[in-house]
């Protein structure tokens, strides 16, 4: 089994482009494998759970977040 690496664009189609030195490689009988790795543009800033906090939908929402005290229960023993 041999790999090779290359970069290549989606064609109109929908077709990968495979370059010309590497289809001679191959015979059209051949099976082929192929591993599509896309990179990511976008670069997501790593949030604090503070922001997160802080920002929150349910910031100036009329919901009650408090805890109540709870001074456990009386027991017989």
């Amino acid at each position: 089994m041999y790999a090779y690496e290359y970069y290549s664009k989606i064609m109109p189609d929908g077709h990968l482009g495979i370059p010309n030195d590497i289809k001679m490689k191959l015979k059209n009988s051949e099976r082929i494998k192929v591993v599509v790795m896309v990179e990511e543009t976008i670069n997501k800033k790593k949030k604090k759970l503070s922001d997160i906090l802080l920002n929150s939908p349910l910031r100036n929402s009329e919901i009650n977040l408090e805890r109540t005290d709870d001074f456990g229960r009386d027991i017989n023993l």
